[in-house]
């Protein structure tokens, strides 16, 4: 078990960690909230049903003899309509949170001291519109690195607003919060849901994510780790499942009430919720899934895990897939997101990073009836030394084939970080289809950012904690539009940059996947 600072990126989400002193994959910084067809996200269904009619049309025929008395002969001619029930499920995530058409970015700033010492902040920017912030999100207290992970958390109150979740895992004294942000026309920058540990230095909130809808009742459910918890067992981990609603409690503490769904660790030094995510529908089944990542051996040392939970109207908190990490030391787990459909077969996919394994390696898990722990495409770092797989995400669609895209953060690639993405396909490939190295530490974060600019197809951002940005490590993040086919590029369409030196802005990344 490394000896983490524990900073995130959640991208509808992926996770990343920093180990003390090296801040290697933490998140603090954007999240896009955009649709994209790779991260489904909502249940609600419409069933349209015509009905069978027959219709029967009498037409008399008269024929005439002599002998014996006239005949009437009647000839009858039915006619059928036949008609189809569809069914339509809502795969997009909410991503308009000012409900202006079009899709926003959240910036984690977990450094930011926010008008005291490291509260930290969150900065919300509307879709379409500059590179100034138009909502700014401030911790509680000194020292609560508010913003250490951020995500788009769906329309949990189902108002028509995409709404906000924001870890601070040192709140409370080590015990860590989450906060839940609605969004509105005019979206304002007090916390609508407040959600309080129950462990000592458990550190709540150091993964959030939205979790779909996972009880199909049509609001959207939140997810969030709380990797340290002794609950059971020391340093057993845990990840809480929160159901939306019309009236969410506008306060949850955990020492009183209990999560709709409690997973556990269940066995010390686990570390369960590391990472959290929103997994899609993996197996088909009507329901959102999840999927956790676990700091364990795993029956060697750092190997790593990830688990897959299943959704359900009775959700429960035994995993339905189990993934482990090939060799020690690969830490396997330590990113997890959604991947979307990337080979078009209708079973949402996963995407694991393993940033120890080798030089870094994330794989990708096919979704479907019957989920195998096998990886079906593998991808792996380039250079020595580098931490390929640091952040992984759904990309949505870049390229605009239907196949739904991955893209994936190298801390070290090159000296100064890189990012890469890979198109999706019905057999798809583990080589880079666009990719961009350099920077401070460019790549420390990564997401899917659905489609912020309105030209139909998906972007991506990525978060370079270390990158100058006009001083000193005040951080950057970074937008890249997707494009047509094999036309999209490694030039930076839109730059975000951190306001203060040693901000870090970029640490964490979040949006639509």
């Amino acid at each position: 078990m490394k000896n983490w600072k524990i900073i995130w990126f959640v991208g509808l989400l992926t996770i990343s960690l920093v180990s003390a002193g090296m801040m290697s994959g933490c998140e603090d910084s954007l999240t896009f909230i955009t649709t994209s067809t790779a991260a489904p996200i909502t249940v609600p269904t419409t069933t349209t049903t015509t009905t069978t009619t027959t219709t029967t049309t009498t037409a008399p025929t008269t024929t005439t003899t002599t002998t014996p008395a006239p005949t009437t002969t009647t000839t009858t001619t039915t006619t059928t309509t036949t008609t189809t029930t569809t069914t339509t499920t809502n795969t997009t995530i909410p991503n308009d949170i000012n409900g202006d058409g079009y899709a926003d970015v959240i910036v984690g700033v977990e450094d930011a001291d926010g008008g005291g010492t490291n509260k930290g902040e969150v900065h919300i920017f509307f879709g379409n519109d500059d590179n100034n912030p138009d909502v700014i999100l401030t911790g509680e207290a000194d020292n609560n690195y508010f913003g250490n992970a951020v995500a788009l958390a769906g329309d949990v109150n189902d108002d028509g607003y995409a709404d906000v979740i924001v870890g601070a895992p040192y709140a409370g004294g080590g015990k860590g919060k989450a906060y839940i942000y609605f969004g509105g026309a005019s979206m304002n920058s007090v916390a609508d849901v407040v959600i309080s540990a129950e462990a000592d230095n458990g550190h709540l909130g150091v993964a959030v994510s939205c979790a779909g809808d996972v009880n199909g009742d049509g609001y959207y459910d939140v997810i969030v780790g709380d990797y340290g918890a002794d609950i059971g067992a020391t340093n057993a981990g845990a990840a809480f499942i929160f159901y939306g609603g019309a009236s969410m409690d506008s306060v949850i503490d955990l020492s009183n009430v209990s999560a709709d769904v409690s997973i556990l660790g269940g066995e010390a030094n686990k570390y369960l919720g590391i990472s959290v995510s929103y997994a899609g529908d993996v197996n088909k089944d009507g329901y959102h899934d999840v999927i956790v990542g676990i700091d364990s051996d795993a029956g060697g040392t750092d190997r790593g895990e990830a688990y897959i939970y299943f959704g359900g109207s009775s959700m429960d908190n035994v995993p339905d897939a189990l993934i482990t990490g090939e060799t020690d030391n690969a830490e396997l787990g330590y990113s997890v997101s959604t991947a979307g459909d990337v080979n078009g077969d209708g079973y949402a996919d996963v995407i694991v990073g393993a940033p120890s394994a080798n030089n870094g390696n994330a794989y990708i898990f096919y979704g479907g009836t019957s989920m195998n722990n096998t990886a079906d495409v593998t991808l792996s770092g380039g250079g020595d030394n580098d931490d390929f797989g640091e952040s992984v995400s759904g990309a949505g669609d870049v390229n605009g084939d239907g196949y739904a895209d991955v893209i994936v953060g190298d801390l070290y690639a090159s000296g100064g970080g890189g990012m890469y993405i890979y198109f999706g396909g019905a057999t798809m490939d583990n080589t880079a289809d666009v990719s961009k190295t350099g920077g401070g530490e460019f790549g420390t974060s990564v997401s899917g950012a659905g489609d912020v600019n309105g030209d139909g197809y998906a972007d991506v951002i990525v978060g370079d904690a270390y990158g100058a940005g006009g001083g000193t490590d005040r951080g950057e993040a970074y937008i890249f539009y997707g494009a047509s086919g094999t036309s999209m590029d490694n030039t930076a369409d839109v730059t975000f940059s951190g306001v203060a030196d040693n901000d870090y802005f970029g640490e964490a990344v979040a949006g639509g996947k």
